[in-house]
Formats: structure tokens, C-alpha cells, sequence
């Protein structure tokens, strides 16, 4: 009995052998798909919602926007909520990161010159890379910017809400109706980063850069109420 046990043994070790490398197969092909899904996340294309608030009237009538352009459009407040894709080989989904710019001469004919960021969410990898990506949008070299990393961001951009602690906030409403979008010859400015296909135009209840987030005398604090100088929209696919 004992001789045709050890018979049997001998003759289904090779099939044993063969099950398990074949459960060891197995697991590596998982492996390999989980971490092809995640390469592959981190390949496509960024994707998020942008909201966009300017120290000077986005839709409104030529004269008023015309002197605008000529006294004020020097500052904006960028923000970006990421949920999905990837830049730089770092997943973005979950990354905020905010900016306020500034320049010499009107944002909506040059590059902002300088600014502060602050990002939040993702390690900081991610962050960096989030940073990068938003900077070539926006046609700025990111050693212009006086950067935050792990900062206080709070974005709620169906709310169309900003906030850094105590040194930035936008509080918007929409545009009732979507008046500026049946006039599209009244809206003057598009955003600042073109890869936002689609926006609307919302009232600035609050916008405000505030003299703590100034960096010493290096950026000016600004502040606008009940503008029509938000935009909002969405870049890259929806997750």
C-alpha cells in the first residue's frame, strides 16, 4: 500500500508542479494588469475642473471692458482640481493646486510674470507634477513661482469656491440664466489655460488675494465684489 502511495506521489508531482507555477502565472498577470491599469492612468491626459477669477470684467460691454483692460487686468487666482490621468509619470487624481498671478501688463495679452502657488493632495511627486502641467497651460516657467506644497487648499468648484487659509478666496454665483452664453459678443476674454474646451462665466461675490499671501512686498494684493469675472469649466475626459 505504502509502495503505491508513493507510486501515485511521484506521478502527480509534475502536474502539482505545473498547478501551482500556474497559480503563480496567474498572480503575476494581475499584477501586471493592476499596475498596467495604474501606468496607464497616470499616461492619459489630465482631467479635473478649472475655475478662473480676474481683476477685471470677463462679459459686459465694450467701453467698460476696453478701460479695464487698461487699469486692472494684472492679477488672476487659477485653480485646478484634479480627478483624473497623469503627467510626468505621477497619477493627478485628487491634486489641487491654486495660483495667483500677476504681471505688468494685461494677462489676457502676455504671460503672467510671477506669482504664488499652493498645492495640496498626492504626494509631493504628484504635486510637482500637477504644478508642471498646469504651468505649461498657462505659458509660465514654474521658477517664477513662489510655491507651497502641502498648503491648506480648499476647492469646491461646483460651489464655485476658493480658498488657502486665510490668504486667498473666490466666492462666485452663476450667471442667472446663462445670459453670457446666449451674448457670446459681450465675453471678451478666454481663460488663461486654452485646454479648458467649454466654460461659463460667473459673478465674483468675493475675490480676493489678501496682503498676507503678498510675500512681503513681492506680489499686490488685490480684491474685486459683484463682478462678472469667473470662469469655470472642465478639462481633459470625465473619469
Amino acid at each position: 500500500m505504502k509502495t503505491l502511495t508513493t507510486l501515485l506521489l511521484v506521478a502527480l508531482l509534475p502536474a502539482l508542479g505545473l498547478a501551482l507555477r500556474g497559480d503563480d502565472a496567474a498572480a503575476a498577470t494581475r499584477s501586471a494588469l493592476d499596475g498596467g491599469r495604474s501606468d496607464l492612468s497616470a499616461a492619459q491626459g489630465p482631467a479635473g475642473s478649472y475655475l478662473e477669477a480676474r481683476s477685471a470684467t470677463v462679459w459686459g460691454g465694450a467701453c467698460h471692458i476696453n478701460a479695464e483692460i487698461v487699469t486692472q487686468e494684472r492679477q488672476a487666482l487659477v485653480s485646478y482640481a484634479f480627478d483624473g490621468g497623469g503627467h510626468q509619470g505621477e497619477a493627478l487624481a485628487g491634486v489641487r493646486v491654486v495660483l495667483a498671478l500677476e504681471g505688468e501688463r494685461p494677462l489676457s495679452q502676455v504671460p503672467a510674470e510671477r506669482g504664488r502657488a499652493w498645492t495640496s493632495g498626492g504626494d509631493l511627486g504628484q504635486q510637482r507634477a500637477a504644478l508642471a502641467w498646469c504651468c505649461v497651460g498657462l505659458g509660465m516657467d514654474p521658477a517664477v513661482l513662489e510655491t507651497q506644497h502641502d498648503a491648506a487648499v480648499e476647492l469646491d468648484h461646483g460651489g464655485l469656491a476658493v480658498r488657502v487659509g486665510g490668504l486667498v478666496e473666490v466666492q462666485g454665483d452663476p450667471v442667472p440664466d446663462d445670459a453670457c452664453c446666449t451674448m457670446p459678443e459681450s465675453r471678451w476674454y478666454l481663460t488663461l489655460d486654452g485646454r479648458v474646451p467649454e466654460t461659463r462665466v460667473a459673478l465674483g461675490e468675493v475675490c480676493a488675494v489678501r496682503p498676507e499671501a503678498a510675500s512681503h512686498g513681492a506680489h499686490e494684493p488685490w480684491s474685486s465684489t459683484g463682478s462678472n469675472n469667473l470662469q469655470y469649466g472642465r478639462f481633459g475626459a470625465r473619469p
